[in-house]
């Protein structure tokens, strides 16, 4: 007689339902994905590295021809037989050197902010790539897990006791053809007495713990619709 009951809901909400094989993969997919996070966070580190380098060069020469300019413009304003109107164009000359060159020193310690800003983020961006992938190696591999999980309870319980209830996977689980086959071998009655009958050579004897044979001695719990995902 098969069991019409309802199935409790084995371990469908534990997303770690088989812990050796889904750790074992998730690691796999950790370490993979966080090792060439890693590499780019390194590669990405030294060069922001060395981009602060040159702009530190980049700003000790501007320093240095900027002190040049200036006192190529004193000299040129303590002349003694300059014009009011040179004065002036040398004054003018000066405070036009004098913004370039703030601007200039403004803009690279921007820059170099932005850098260090910039570098401070990849260590804890490589660790939360690396959490995220876990988390989502712990889901897809519980989308292998729990289909692997059911099918196995049911040739369990067809040795043991002769008899299983099929149940949809959800629609997102993977071997859903596998799933479908083994369904409609169960519904048709492939598996047939239990283990001891089995051994004892009296499979095919009248029982309680068998799989009646033929689709139209089975109950409704076996339609084909409940070989479907939710």
């Amino acid at each position: 007689m098969t069991n019409t009951g309802k199935r409790p809901n084995f371990g469908r909400r534990k997303y770690l339902i088989n812990r050796k094989f889904q750790l074992k993969w998730t690691l796999i997919i950790t370490l993979a994905g966080g090792l060439s996070a890693a590499v780019f966070g390194a590669l990405l580190w030294q060069a922001i590295a060395e981009q602060n380098v040159l702009i530190q060069d980049d700003s000790k020469t501007e320093l240095k021809l900027w002190k040049k300019s200036r006192d190529v413009v004193v000299l040129l304003l303590n002349l003694p037989n300059n014009t009011p109107k040179e004065t002036a164009k040398y004054k003018e000359d000066y405070k036009s050197l004098r913004a370039d060159f703030e601007k200039s020193k403004a803009a690279n310690e921007a820059l170099i902010a932005s850098n260090s800003r910039l570098r401070f983020w990849i260590i804890p961006a490589v660790l939360a790539l690396t959490l995220v992938l876990f988390v989502w190696g712990v889901f897809l591999t519980h989308r292998v897990a729990g289909p692997l999980f059911v099918m196995t309870r049911y040739f369990k319980e067809l040795n043991e006791t002769g008899h299983t209830d099929v149940r949809p996977l959800r629609k997102n689980d993977s071997f859903q053809s596998m799933h479908g086959v083994l369904c409609e071998l169960i519904e048709n009655g492939s598996f047939v007495g239990t283990r001891d009958e089995y051994l004892s050579g009296d499979s095919t004897e009248e029982g309680d713990n068998r799989v009646v044979v033929g689709s139209t001695a089975l109950p409704k719990a076996y339609s084909p619709k409940r070989c479907g995902y939710h």
